[in-house]
């Protein structure tokens, strides 16, 4: 989050942005606790630290992560933008061609959707 972050400020600059939804998918059986309801607004606090970014929002959402879960939450939202970090272990391109919910977001995106390489120094 804080690269994706980063890596949009390096694009657009720091001019202030209406609105920035932190939205986490909490898939776990039982509902969210205030612990971790907690975890994501220090999570929020750090990023807005680390980036500079203010006044960001959060939700946690307790639904099965999944394309049609992210589809009805960017309806309901109306992002203008969708920012994406793809993390797992495999090289960049890998991570794009590897069956994942990341790979069907790109694929079939909603909105227009900002990719960010969480490891600049990796070659393409």
């Amino acid at each position: 989050d804080t690269e994706t972050l980063q890596g949009f400020t390096e694009l657009f600059g720091k001019r202030p942005i209406a609105e920035c939804t932190l939205v986490h998918i909490h898939e776990k059986r039982e509902e969210p606790t205030e612990e971790d309801m907690q975890r994501l607004e220090n999570w929020k606090t750090m990023l807005e630290s680390e980036t500079g970014f203010s006044g960001m929002a959060t939700e946690r959402v307790h639904t099965e992560e999944n394309v049609a879960a992210v589809n009805e939450i960017i309806d309901r939202l109306q992002p203008g933008l969708t920012l994406l970090t793809l993390v797992e272990g495999r090289k960049f391109f890998e991570r794009l061609t590897h069956k994942s919910l990341a790979r069907a977001i790109i694929l079939h995106p909603k909105t227009p959707i900002l990719l960010i390489n969480s490891h600049p120094d990796e070659t393409l």
